[in-house]
């Protein structure tokens, strides 16, 4: 078995973090420091798993001291909208996940032009 972590909502609920799929947030350099896209902070971040049952986990944490770490669950179109946000729209993780997903996250970059 791999890397058992429980999901902090208090449903005892758990993920693999060995055989889930990881797919780290976009950053950007603001001449100073590296940027989370997600949060717009240099000290939190966001990181997605897809766990090989097919559920959404996200994952918050910061580089701040005595902060905590979340995982939670959360739906497709929450996690879709994310992988837009980060710019995974042709990434290397999007073509490990099902074609449904690709799917989806093509057709939300569609619905967003003006």
């Amino acid at each position: 078995m791999g890397t058992r972590v429980s999901l902090t909502d208090g449903s005892g609920a758990w993920f693999d973090t060995e055989s889930a799929l990881l797919i780290k947030e976009a950053t950007w350099w603001d001449g100073h420091n590296h940027i989370s896209v997600p949060t717009g902070s240099q000290w939190n971040h966001e990181w997605l798993y897809y766990t090989k049952s097919g559920k959404w986990v996200l994952n918050d944490f910061s580089n701040s001291q005595g902060t905590s770490e979340g995982y939670v669950q959360i739906n497709e179109s929450a996690a879709v909208a994310w992988l837009i946000q980060n710019g995974h729209t042709e990434s290397e993780e999007l073509w490990k996940l099902p074609e449904s997903v690709r799917l989806s996250v093509q057709t939300g970059i569609a619905a967003a032009e003006i």
